[in-house]
């Protein structure tokens, strides 16, 4: 990946990573670790408009959304990386009525600075 260019990442939730049944109320917490004075932006756009998932450092509805146990949907975020260096971005679902955590995965990103127009 190359700093200050866009890149979609797909966030899929499918039945068997959520479980046998249903939940009322989740949402995706997002936390990310980027290099010393880099930022990440982490773009996700709904009908409501367009958040920065990573400074809010969640997705979805404030009170969550509910998932059934045949729940499968696929959330394309938007990344966009400052600089050079190691970026990670961890996703987990949460169910906000237990504050447990159901499904948490962490990428991690080398970005690459661009490059240098002679």
């Amino acid at each position: 990946m190359i700093a200050g260019v866009a890149y979609t990442v797909p966030v899929t939730i499918e039945p068997e990573t959520v479980g046998d049944f249903g939940y009322d109320s989740v949402h995706f917490n997002v936390e990310v670790t980027t290099p010393d004075g880099a930022t990440l932006q982490l773009l996700a756009t709904d009908d409501t408009g367009t958040y920065d998932v990573a400074q809010i450092g969640y997705w979805g509805p404030e009170n969550g959304f509910p998932i059934d146990a045949n729940y499968s949907a696929t959330t394309e975020f938007t990344a966009i990386f400052s600089a050079a260096g190691e970026y990670t971005i961890t996703f987990s679902l949460v169910d906000l009525e237990s504050d447990e955590t159901l499904v948490t995965e962490t990428v991690a990103i080398t970005v690459e600075a661009a490059p240098k127009l002679k």
